[in-house]
């Protein structure tokens, strides 16, 4: 099997061919952040302090292994994108593990099993993201085809999230779900694993070498994070994942303690996110006026206002929600169009200044953010339970509804704020003559298909 072409378009043609190759992936992604929390504290009976000390141990360790992996994934002669992407498929078989708990495990045991096939689980996920995230990078070299390639991206991850949103529902809707679930992940999780690992055996890499020689991963994070403009990209990122962890966290627990209309969730999620993909094209045509910067500003104004408004879901309930849903994935669509092409364009700045490639470490680093961002705030949200006095399955006091005001309004609301400022103040596109993707958005580049 040929993995390296010289043919830049059909590499990135076969790139785009992974998305719906996904779809079963997103299906479990979306089952594992919007359902797992609620599953581990009202199923599995497991305290949200504990989870999500969980959450924070497994994340970390993951984390802290992607530098590793991403400077082993760039290569000087022989392909290794495609091949640590296989490998990392591999790990998607371990989320059996996370829904087919054995019923005999509480307590410290449950926390220590969890944890566990977690980090089986992320560390996969790091093999896999990392090595097809900087493919992504090398193979898509434009603003628009790094932004094409979000959306498309986009439109895989909703069929996998609707699916998995249903099947959200189904089990909580379930008197038990902890049979329930145990057949559905039997078909899903293999169906990953086969989808992901066949459709990437026809995936391509380019010859440019990732790297113009051997430098230890410590040493090329430190260079990467010299970059003003990555470290400015960095914030802007943690800001966001801490923001959007807080409230797909929270949902779940609203719906079934503060509205009481569990039965809803699903088409809370189902608003929000139809509604994000059907903003990610509008947004996309707006990067061709407005460039990627000014376009993932404006997204985060629309999601300031929407945070503003969570009092009235307290005062007018679940319509007041809806609404919220509703401008919100109008507001997460823009960074989700543009925010990964931005990090595209830092990586292209660093190989023009320094002669370096480096995009695995870029993608890495990327990966690396999200992960401790993410847990850091499930750590946090998960001891804002526990303190706030929180039984499952039964009625929850007056500290419950501060708890989830901070976690899904105000909380979210001031990362959006430093969020906003540092897109304020960053300046690659104007400072150093880029293309931000105004003129590129305007003009088509794909050429006719090969198989």
């Amino acid at each position: 099997m040929q993995i390296i072409v010289e043919d830049e378009n059909f590499a990135f043609r076969r790139y785009l061919w992974m998305m719906p190759a996904f779809i079963p992936s997103w299906i479990l992604g979306g089952m594992f952040l919007r359902y797992f929390a609620i599953y581990a504290t009202d199923v599995l009976l497991l305290a949200p302090a504990m989870l999500g000390t969980v959450m924070l141990i497994s994340r970390v360790f993951d984390g802290v292994t992607d530098p590793i992996f991403g400077w082993l994934s760039d290569r000087r002669k022989a392909p290794r994108r495609v091949p640590f992407y296989l490998v990392g498929t591999l790990g998607t078989l371990s989320m059996l593990g996370i829904w087919i708990v054995p019923e005999h495990l509480t307590g410290l045991a449950l926390a220590a099993w969890l944890t566990m096939i977690l980090l089986i689980w992320e560390t996969g996920q790091t093999l896999r993201t990392v090595a097809f995230g900087a493919l992504g990078f090398e193979v898509a070299t434009t603003a628009r085809r790094r932004t094409m390639t979000m959306v498309l991206s986009g439109i895989a991850a909703l069929i996998g999230s609707v699916i998995g949103i249903f099947v959200m529902q189904y089990l909580l809707n379930h008197p038990d779900p902890r049979s329930a679930v145990v057949p559905i992940v039997l078909i899903v999780v293999p169906l990953s694993f086969a989808a992901t690992f066949l459709m990437g055996l026809r995936l391509k890499e380019l010859p440019k070498p990732h790297r113009s020689e051997e430098r230890p991963p410590i040493h090329m994070m430190r260079e990467v994070l010299a970059n003003k403009y990555h470290r400015q990209y960095i914030g802007i990122q943690m800001a966001e994942t801490f923001a959007y962890v807080s409230i797909g966290f929270a949902v779940p627990y609203v719906m079934q303690y503060t509205l009481g209309r569990p039965d809803m969730t699903m088409y809370i999620y189902l608003t929000n996110l139809i509604i994000a993909v059907v903003s990610g094209g509008g947004w996309w045509l707006v990067v061709g006026r407005l460039g990627t910067r000014r376009t993932w500003l404006a997204g985060q104004y629309v999601w300031l206002v929407t945070l503003a408004m969570w009092p009235l879901v307290l005062v007018f309930g679940l319509p007041a929600f809806f609404v919220l849903a509703f401008l919100g994935g109008i507001g997460s669509a823009a960074g989700s169009c543009v925010g990964y092409a931005m990090l595209g364009d830092i990586a292209d700045y660093d190989a023009k200044v320094s002669g370096r490639q480096r995009q695995g470490v870029y993608a890495t680093i990327y990966g690396f953010v999200g992960k401790i961002a993410a847990a850091l705030t499930a750590f946090l949200l998960g001891w804002m339970l526990q303190l706030a006095g929180y039984m499952p399955n039964q009625e929850q006091g007056p500290n419950f509804t501060i708890a989830m005001t901070m976690t899904i309004a105000v909380l979210p609301g001031i990362c959006m704020l430093a969020s906003v400022r540092l897109l304020h103040r960053y300046r690659l596109y104007e400072d150093e003559g880029i293309d931000d993707g105004r003129v590129a958005a305007a003009q088509p580049e794909m050429t006719p298909a090969r198989a």
